[in-house]
């Protein structure tokens, strides 16, 4: 079932509904009770839209966190990767310094 219910707030900031759907509308009741239940409505209506929007700021700001925590990891992984880059481009500068360099020689060479 499907209502299409709309709240309205009053001058004092309370909300009322405008249109309830007919079960909780009641002839027989008096109006005061029938006034009182619609505004029970209007009031359960935004209490269960408040909890809502706090639910849902809840888990909006969990994801934001779990994001920079795995940006941090992110971060450190790449520091781990660039301080390995580092050593290694070391390592092979010494080894091109230390490798052996042919020397001229005075005596000729056989070439094929």
């Amino acid at each position: 079932m499907k209502f299409n219910i709309k709240v309205r707030f009053d001058e004092n900031g309370r909300p009322v509904v405008i249109n309830a759907p007919e079960r909780v509308r009641n002839p027989n009741e008096p109006s005061t009770s029938f006034k009182r239940k619609r505004q029970n409505l209007a009031h359960t209506i935004v209490k269960a839209f408040r909890q809502m929007n706090k639910d849902s700021n809840k888990r909006h700001e969990e994801r934001i966190k779990l994001m920079r925590e795995s940006l941090e990891v992110q971060k450190m992984q790449l520091e781990k990767m660039r301080e390995m880059v580092d050593k290694l481009t070391e390592f092979y500068e010494r080894m091109d310094e230390k490798r052996v360099k042919p020397k001229p020689s005075s005596s000729p060479t056989d070439e094929d």
